[in-house]
């Protein structure tokens, strides 16, 4: 009879309460490996470089152009190319390239994803063998 009934001078056991504001911390290390990140820098930011016959043109003005992911902003992109070619950025452009439905005869066959460009202008001195040459 005793163990259904609390004795009046024991207090119960009462679980802390977490602070709402604050957040549990994480292990950074363990989460950074774990979303594809190769010696500091984040793979998922350039795609490619990015071929055509107005890039080759391009090449000769110091710009270059590689797809990127149309989620990242241009500091990660700059940062980014910065660290991969060992360059100096001097000014970035995004040009983004909207997803568009293909129809047939009033039928969406197919929706391909949406696409970011970037044009990346090297500082003087500075240049990129991307191999297109």
């Amino acid at each position: 009879m005793s163990a259904l009934f609390f004795k009046k001078n024991q207090p119960k056991s009462v679980p802390e309460k977490e602070p709402k504001g604050k957040k549990p911390e994480k292990e950074m290390d363990t989460v950074v490996l774990a979303k594809g990140t190769a010696r500091g820098l984040n793979i998922h930011v350039i795609k490619h470089p990015h071929y055509s016959e107005k890039t080759s043109l391009l090449e000769q003005q110091n710009k270059y152009v590689f797809r990127v992911n149309p989620s990242v902003n241009k500091t990660q992109i700059k940062q980014t190319v910065e660290k991969m070619y060992n360059v100096s950025v001097e000014k970035l452009n995004i040009i983004n390239y909207p997803a568009k439905t293909r129809k047939y005869r009033g039928r969406v066959l197919s929706q391909p994803s949406r696409w970011a460009k970037a044009i990346v202008t090297l500082k003087k001195g500075f240049k990129i063998n991307l191999g297109s040459q």
